[in-house]
């Protein structure tokens, strides 16, 4: 059974609960960002390809009411869609805002090869 309660600070925890023994061994939490609260947040967008290389690339969160946009200064913005904001997660760990140069939000994506000829 999925169950969603609504948390004091507006975020939403969605999860698998129940009394199904093989369900709860294998709980999920997803919190659910309210992308106005990212504004003005920074931001590390992680990048893994299919070979498990990465890359991390770092600005502030931009919310003008219906996009969220990752604001990286001089270089090309980057637009958040609307269905990865559930993936998005606070950085809650010192050590792992260290690595993240200080951020306070991240999002991981899995990028792939576009096949020959894709786009055209």
């Amino acid at each position: 059974m999925v169950e969603t309660s609504r948390l004091e600070s507006g975020h939403t925890l969605t999860g698998i609960g129940g009394s199904n023994p093989s369900l709860s061994a294998t709980f999920q939490v997803r919190l659910q960002m309210d992308p106005a609260q990212l504004n003005g947040k920074s931001f590390a967008l992680v990048l893994i390809d299919e070979s498990g290389e990465g890359t991390t690339f770092y600005g502030t969160a931009r919310w003008n009411g219906s996009n969220l946009i990752i604001d990286r200064g001089s270089e090309s913005p980057f637009e958040v869609r609307e269905e990865w904001h559930e993936r998005i997660q606070p950085v809650n760990s010192p050590v792992v805002k260290a690595v993240f140069s200080g951020a306070e939000f991240w999002l991981r994506l899995q990028t792939s090869t576009l096949d020959e000829g894709a786009g055209e």
